[in-house]
Protein backbone atom coordinates (compact mmCIF):
# COMPACT_ATOMS: atom_id res chain seq x y z
CA UNK A 1 0.00 0.00 0.00
CA UNK A 2 2.85 2.37 0.86
CA UNK A 3 4.52 1.70 -2.49
CA UNK A 4 1.27 2.36 -4.34
CA UNK A 5 0.73 5.62 -2.42
CA UNK A 6 4.28 6.74 -3.14
CA UNK A 7 4.08 5.98 -6.85
CA UNK A 8 0.54 7.36 -7.23
CA UNK A 9 1.34 10.53 -5.26
CA UNK A 10 4.49 11.15 -7.28
CA UNK A 11 2.63 10.56 -10.52
CA UNK A 12 -0.17 12.95 -9.54
CA UNK A 13 2.41 15.59 -8.58
CA UNK A 14 4.19 15.23 -11.93
CA UNK A 15 0.94 15.35 -13.89
CA UNK A 16 -0.06 18.50 -11.99
CA UNK A 17 -3.20 17.46 -10.22
CA UNK A 18 -2.16 19.25 -7.03
CA UNK A 19 -1.33 22.46 -8.91
CA UNK A 20 -4.45 22.41 -11.05
CA UNK A 21 -6.40 25.66 -11.19
CA UNK A 22 -9.61 23.86 -10.33
CA UNK A 23 -8.18 23.13 -6.87
CA UNK A 24 -8.18 26.87 -6.19
CA UNK A 25 -11.93 27.18 -6.82
CA UNK A 26 -14.62 26.58 -4.24
CA UNK A 27 -17.64 24.37 -4.90
CA UNK A 28 -19.89 27.38 -5.50
CA UNK A 29 -17.65 28.35 -8.43
CA UNK A 30 -17.99 24.84 -9.83
CA UNK A 31 -21.75 25.28 -10.10
CA UNK A 32 -21.52 28.72 -11.73
CA UNK A 33 -18.25 28.77 -13.69
CA UNK A 34 -19.06 31.96 -15.61
CA UNK A 35 -18.27 34.35 -12.72
CA UNK A 36 -15.09 32.69 -11.47
CA UNK A 37 -11.66 34.26 -11.44
CA UNK A 38 -8.77 31.89 -10.88
CA UNK A 39 -5.26 33.16 -10.25
CA UNK A 40 -2.92 31.18 -12.46
CA UNK A 41 0.41 32.42 -11.10
CA UNK A 42 1.28 31.94 -7.45
CA UNK A 43 4.64 33.67 -7.60
CA UNK A 44 5.32 37.39 -7.59
CA UNK A 45 7.61 39.50 -9.76
CA UNK A 46 10.21 39.61 -6.96
CA UNK A 47 10.18 35.79 -6.88
CA UNK A 48 10.87 35.73 -10.59
CA UNK A 49 13.63 38.32 -10.27
CA UNK A 50 15.35 36.43 -7.44
CA UNK A 51 15.37 33.17 -9.40
CA UNK A 52 18.54 34.36 -11.16
CA UNK A 53 20.39 34.40 -7.80
CA UNK A 54 19.03 30.99 -6.84
CA UNK A 55 20.16 29.54 -10.16
CA UNK A 56 23.71 30.79 -9.62
CA UNK A 57 23.68 29.46 -6.07
CA UNK A 58 22.75 26.05 -7.48
CA UNK A 59 25.47 26.21 -10.14
CA UNK A 60 28.02 27.15 -7.49
CA UNK A 61 26.96 24.23 -5.29
CA UNK A 62 27.25 21.78 -8.19
CA UNK A 63 30.73 23.04 -9.09
CA UNK A 64 31.81 22.88 -5.43
CA UNK A 65 30.59 19.28 -5.07
CA UNK A 66 32.28 18.32 -8.34
CA UNK A 67 35.59 19.75 -7.08
CA UNK A 68 35.32 17.96 -3.74
CA UNK A 69 34.46 14.70 -5.53
CA UNK A 70 37.46 15.06 -7.83
CA UNK A 71 39.82 15.81 -4.95
CA UNK A 72 38.51 12.79 -3.02
CA UNK A 73 39.01 10.55 -6.03
CA UNK A 74 42.53 11.87 -6.56
CA UNK A 75 43.48 11.39 -2.88
CA UNK A 76 42.14 7.82 -2.93
CA UNK A 77 44.10 7.06 -6.10
CA UNK A 78 47.28 8.61 -4.70
CA UNK A 79 47.07 6.73 -1.40
CA UNK A 80 46.28 3.46 -3.17
CA UNK A 81 49.33 3.78 -5.42
CA UNK A 82 51.49 4.68 -2.44
CA UNK A 83 50.23 1.65 -0.50
CA UNK A 84 50.89 -0.70 -3.44
CA UNK A 85 54.42 0.69 -3.80
CA UNK A 86 55.14 0.22 -0.08
CA UNK A 87 53.92 -3.39 -0.22
CA UNK A 88 56.18 -4.04 -3.22
CA UNK A 89 59.10 -2.48 -1.31
CA UNK A 90 58.44 -4.84 1.59
CA UNK A 91 58.80 -7.77 -0.78
CA UNK A 92 62.28 -6.59 -1.76
CA UNK A 93 63.66 -6.74 1.80
CA UNK A 94 65.79 -9.76 2.76
CA UNK A 95 64.37 -10.48 6.16
CA UNK A 96 63.99 -14.24 5.81
CA UNK A 97 60.93 -16.11 6.91
CA UNK A 98 58.53 -14.22 9.07
CA UNK A 99 57.71 -15.95 12.34
CA UNK A 100 54.78 -14.67 14.29
CA UNK A 101 55.49 -14.93 17.99
CA UNK A 102 52.72 -14.33 20.49
CA UNK A 103 53.47 -11.60 22.99
CA UNK A 104 54.89 -12.76 26.32
CA UNK A 105 52.63 -12.91 29.32
CA UNK A 106 53.87 -10.53 31.96
CA UNK A 107 52.99 -11.27 35.55
CA UNK A 108 53.75 -8.59 38.06
CA UNK A 109 54.31 -9.85 41.56
CA UNK A 110 54.77 -7.71 44.58
CA UNK A 111 57.89 -9.05 46.26
CA UNK A 112 58.70 -8.36 49.88
CA UNK A 113 61.16 -5.60 50.52
CA UNK A 114 64.76 -6.81 50.52
CA UNK A 115 66.41 -7.04 53.88
CA UNK A 116 69.47 -4.92 54.51
CA UNK A 117 72.40 -7.21 55.32
CA UNK A 118 75.63 -5.99 56.82
CA UNK A 119 78.39 -7.39 54.63
CA UNK A 120 80.94 -7.58 57.37
CA UNK A 121 78.60 -9.62 59.52
CA UNK A 122 77.88 -11.97 56.62
CA UNK A 123 81.62 -12.47 55.97
CA UNK A 124 82.34 -13.19 59.63
CA UNK A 125 79.40 -15.64 59.72
CA UNK A 126 80.68 -17.51 56.67
CA UNK A 127 84.22 -17.66 58.15
CA UNK A 128 82.88 -18.93 61.44
CA UNK A 129 81.06 -21.76 59.66
CA UNK A 130 84.21 -22.85 57.91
Amino acid sequence: MATFSTVAGTLMQIVGIYNNCICGMTTSHWLFPGNTVVGLATDTQSDRDSSWHWNWAGYTAVVFLACITYLSWWARKFLREKFIQRVKDLGKLNVGPVIIVPPPIVIIRYLPRPQVIDRRAAIYASLADA
